[in-house]
């Protein structure tokens, strides 16, 4: 089956295929892969540039993503993998901010 990006249906006219439907709206779940992420959002605030600052991720296994969803202040902000284990993931920070992220791990899909 070819794959679609956009769906339309009609009501009034619909004579489609409830097994392709279903297929279709599993193939969408599928592809949604933040489906699949198991994490937990932060908000932090720093006064000052700050090195490997530590947060608590409550993850019961090192966290393998971390994806910044906001920076203010003009600073640049990254993670030290290095540092990251079970329990925290590591921020650093080049100056003053406030930094929005979320932390956890994408599922793997079979």
């Amino acid at each position: 089956m070819p794959r679609r990006d956009t769906y339309e249906i009609d009501p009034a006219s619909y004579q489609g295929d409830l097994r392709e439907d279903m297929e279709i709206i599993r193939d969408l779940i599928a592809d949604n892969v933040f489906l699949n992420f198991r994490g937990k959002r932060f908000e932090l605030s720093f006064s000052a540039a700050a090195t490997n600052y530590p947060v608590k991720h409550y993850q019961a296994k090192t966290v393998q993503d971390v994806i910044f969803t906001k920076v203010t202040g003009g600073a640049t902000a990254s993670v030290n993998w290095t540092l990251t284990d079970k329990t925290y993931v590591y921020i650093t920070v080049s100056g003053a901010c406030t930094v929005r992220f979320i932390a956890g791990t994408f599922e793997e899909v079979s």
